[in-house]
């Protein structure tokens, strides 16, 4: 796990500290959090030997499974330290096809946008394999922090459990859930944030099913139903369906009654947990 922020009571690195505490049996958490005692990027130093910071750093992608961001947004971007890192990754083939996702853990759903956004084209330039389900949103708050640096709040801790079996769980299993390739998937994704970040949408989920109502506005119905079709030729496994009520686009998407879980993914993107 390699967490965005260098502030030591920074909440992406609770986030990532309680991942080792609280993983699920059989995944093993490394978080590197040296960004900051990694030299400024001079390509002409890309070369061996390597800054022993650099060494580590991809010796510790490379043996790694997967990779999981959890990093903030600062000026309407990545931190300078993240990329910085992530400029030391494009030498090297240790992201390539390697399945990776990132977490937010801002209070408000629609921050952080700009930082994943950022993020998303990185990795696609660097031909990571983005697992678009594991990318999840996980309010956490300072308060939530305990004096350990762990976040102490149950229901947060079972959120950022789940994070990590998704990409456990749906690193094998993305090729037959979903046909969208990694670049292709990030580019979804960055449409559908961009189009709840125009439309600011209210979702309710009951079970198997999700219900996500859009303020009416232009372009925001066409654009719902381009998206819509767009996952239900790639996403099969789910119905995807837009109806219009009270001049309210709505999107509903239904799982199998017997699976509701597979619905956990688009609904984190909408708040709806």
């Amino acid at each position: 796990m390699i967490p965005g922020s260098t502030r030591a009571a920074s909440t992406n690195t609770a986030f990532c500290r309680t991942a080792g505490a609280c993983a699920p049996p059989g995944v093993e958490v490394v978080v590197f959090d040296d960004c900051a005692v990694l030299p400024h990027l001079n390509p002409d130093d890309d070369h061996d030997p390597l800054p022993p910071a650099v060494v580590a750093l991809r010796t510790a992608i490379a043996a790694a499974s997967a990779v999981l961001f959890c990093t903030p947004e600062y000026a309407g971007t990545l931190p300078g330290s993240l990329k910085n890192l992530l400029d030391w990754t494009v030498g090297g083939t240790e992201l390539t096809g390697k399945p990776v996702a990132w977490a937010k853990v801002a209070a408000d759903a629609h921050r952080g946008e700009g930082a994943h956004a950022t993020l998303a084209t990185v990795l696609g330039y660097v031909q990571a394999e983005v697992v678009v389900s594991a990318c999840r949103h996980v309010p956490i708050t300072r308060e939530m922090v305990g004096a350990d640096g762990l976040v102490a709040d149950p229901a947060a801790r079972e959120e950022i459990a789940q994070t990590l079996q998704a990409l456990r769980h749906d690193r094998d299993e993305l090729p037959a859930a979903c046909t969208l390739g990694p670049e292709d998937g990030a580019e979804r994704l960055r449409r559908w944030h961009a189009l709840t970040d125009r439309a600011a949408p209210t979702a309710r989920r009951v079970a198997h099913q999700l219900e996500v109502r859009f303020p009416p506005g232009p372009g925001v119905h066409a654009e719902l139903e381009a998206l819509a079709a767009a996952e239900q030729q790639c996403c099969a496994f789910l119905v995807w369906t837009v109806t219009v009520d009270s001049g309210q686009p709505v999107l509903h998407v239904t799982a199998p009654p017997d699976q509701p879980d597979d619905i956990d993914a688009i609904a984190s993107l909408f708040g709806a947990t």
